[in-house]
C-alpha cells in the first residue's frame, strides 16, 4: 500500500524569504494545507511518500505541462501574492524529486 501525502505540509524553503513572509501566500497556506493528514494515516508496512514543502511553494499533484489550473493561478507554482519568487527552477526540481519518488516506490 502506498500513502501519497503531498499537501500537508506548511513549510516554504527558506530560501524563499519574501514569500515566506507574505500575508497572501500565508493566508493561501492556511486554506489551501491538508492540515494533519499525515498525522491521520497510518497503516503498518505501508510505504509513504511526503511532499517537504507546502503546495503554495510547489504543488506536486499539478501536471508540469498543460495544466489547466494554471490559467486560475493554481498550477504547480500558485500565484496568490505579488511576492516574486526568487528561485522558481528550485521549486520545480523538488517537483521532479518527488514525482521520481513517488515512481521508485510504485515500482518496489
Amino acid at each position: 500500500m502506498l500513502l501519497h501525502i503531498p499537501h500537508s505540509n506548511t513549510t516554504i524553503p527558506s530560501y524563499e524569504e519574501q514569500m515566506a513572509k507574505d500575508k497572501d501566500v500565508l493566508e493561501a497556506i492556511e486554506k489551501y494545507t491538508d492540515h494533519r493528514t499525515s498525522e491521520l494515516f497510518h497503516y503498518d508496512g505501508a510505504e509513504r511518500v511526503e511532499y517537504g514543502y507546502s503546495r503554495l511553494f510547489c504543488d506536486v499533484e499539478k501536471l508540469e505541462e498543460n495544466e489547466p489550473m494554471e490559467a486560475l493561478g493554481l498550477g504547480i507554482l500558485y500565484e496568490v501574492s505579488n511576492a516574486s519568487r526568487k528561485y522558481p527552477e528550485k521549486a520545480l526540481e523538488t517537483y521532479r524529486e518527488h514525482h521520481k519518488k513517488l515512481l521508485e516506490t510504485t515500482q518496489k
